[in-house]
C-alpha cells in the first residue's frame, strides 16, 4: 500500500515536470520573467523620476521660501517659516513640509502645545497664507496670460500689511493679464486705485459695486468711490460748490449742507481748539471769548459773517427748528447765503 501511494506521488510530479516542459508553460514563465524585469526597471525609472522631481521640489521651495520670508518681512510679520522640503506620503504627489521660527522658537504645525493654531494670530495666518498665496503667483511664468481673482486681501486682522498689500496688488496688476480685487472696505479700494493710477498714468480700470434689486437678486452698478469716500465736510462742500456751479441739488439738502460745512471748516482750520458737542452759535460765541494769542481769536474777522449766516441756517435743523420741514426755502435767497458761507472757506471773509 505504501508503495502504491509513492508510486502516484511519482506520477504526479512527472506530470507536473511534462506541464512544466509545455510550449505554453514555458511562454508564461518568459513572461513572467520580463514582466519581473519590467518591474524592477520601472521602479529604478520611478526612483529616478523622484529623485529628478525632488531636486526640481527642493530648489523650488528654495526659492519659495526665500520669497515667502522676504514678503513676511515686508507684511511685519514676527515670524518666518524654515525647512522647507518635499515629501510623497499619502496618494503619493509630491507636497511640500515646513516649519516656522518665531522669536528664535520653532513652531510645531500639529503640535497643541505651543503649535502653530495656539502662537499664530489670525492675523498672522492670514498673512501667512497671503505670503503663499503672492509666492506661487509670482513664480508662475504664465502669469501674463491668466486672470487673478483675490478676494478681500484686506481686513481689520491685516492692518499692520496695508500699504504692502497694495504694493503687492500692483505688482500683480503689472504682470496678470487681469486683475480682479473683491473687498468690503472702500477706502482699502480708493486707495488701491489711487496707488494703481499713480503709478500707472491712465489705465484701463473699472470699479463696480453690488447692488440690491427686486426679489433679493443682486446686480453689478458702477462705482464712484471717491463719493463713496468723501468726509462728510467734503460732502457738504460738494453739495454747495456744485449748486453755485448749476448742478441739479434739491434746495432742502443744500440748505441743510451750509451749516455742517462751516463747522468742518472751523475744525479743520482750527484742530483741536473747538468742542464737537458745540452747537454753532455756541461756537461763533466761543470764538468771540477768545483773545490773542489764542489760535481762535485770528477768526474774529469772520465772526460777523458767521452769525448773519446762522441767522439764516437756524431755521433748515431740527435741533434749532421743531418744524424745520415746513420752512418755505426761496431759492434767490439761498443762493446768497451760500455764496456767504463758501466766501468764508475760500477768502476767510465775506
Amino acid at each position: 500500500m505504501q508503495n502504491l501511494t509513492i508510486l502516484r506521488q511519482e506520477i504526479a510530479n512527472l506530470e507536473l515536470a511534462k506541464r512544466r516542459c509545455e510550449v505554453s508553460s514555458v511562454d508564461l514563465l518568459t513572461h513572467l520573467e520580463t514582466a519581473k524585469a519590467n518591474e524592477l526597471l520601472a521602479k529604478q525609472l520611478k526612483q529616478q523620476k523622484k529623485d529628478t522631481l525632488t531636486q526640481i521640489m527642493d530648489s523650488t521651495l528654495t526659492r519659495y521660501q526665500s520669497e515667502i520670508n522676504r514678503l513676511l518681512t515686508d507684511f511685519g510679520a514676527s515670524f518666518q517659516i524654515q525647512k522647507m522640503s518635499t515629501n510623497f506620503l499619502g496618494n503619493g504627489s509630491p507636497r511640500s513640509d515646513y516649519g516656522i521660527s518665531m522669536r528664535g522658537q520653532e513652531v510645531s504645525l500639529t503640535s497643541d502645545n505651543r503649535g502653530f493654531k495656539t502662537s499664530l494670530s489670525e492675523g498672522d495666518k492670514r498673512t501667512l497664507a497671503f505670503a503663499f498665496f503672492v509666492a506661487s503667483i509670482i513664480a508662475d511664468q504664465q502669469i501674463s496670460t491668466k486672470i487673478v481673482v483675490i478676494d478681500d486681501p484686506m481686513c481689520s486682522l491685516d492692518l499692520n500689511r496695508k500699504q504692502k498689500t497694495i504694493d503687492v496688488l500692483n505688482q500683480i496688476y503689472l504682470s496678470a493679464n487681469q486683475l480682479i480685487v473683491l473687498a468690503h472696505d472702500p477706502y482699502f479700494i480708493k486707495k488701491l486705485r489711487d496707488a494703481i493710477e499713480d503709478n500707472n498714468g491712465v489705465i484701463n480700470l473699472s470699479l463696480f459695486r453690488l447692488k440690491h434689486t427686486r426679489n433679493e437678486y443682486s446686480e453689478f452698478d458702477r462705482l464712484d468711490i471717491d463719493r463713496l469716500c468723501e468726509t462728510i465736510y467734503f460732502k457738504h462742500h460738494r453739495i454747495l460748490n456744485e449748486y453755485t456751479e448749476g448742478v441739479n441739488h434739491s434746495i432742502s439738502e443744500v440748505s441743510k449742507a451750509i451749516r455742517p460745512m462751516l463747522e468742518g471748516y472751523l475744525h479743520r482750520r482750527f484742530p483741536g481748539m473747538i468742542s464737537h458737542g458745540l452747537m454753532f452759535g455756541q461756537l461763533i460765541s466761543h470764538i468771540q471769548s477768545t483773545v490773542l494769542p489764542h489760535p481762535l481769536a485770528n477768526a474774529h474777522p469772520i465772526v460777523q459773517a458767521l452769525i448773519d449766516i446762522n441767522s439764516y441756517v437756524w431755521q433748515f435743523h431740527h435741533d434749532t427748528n421743531p418744524a424745520a420741514d415746513q420752512v418755505v426755502i426761496v431759492e434767490s435767497e439761498l443762493r446768497t447765503y451760500v455764496n456767504k458761507a463758501l466766501s468764508v472757506v475760500y477768502k476767510g471773509e465775506l
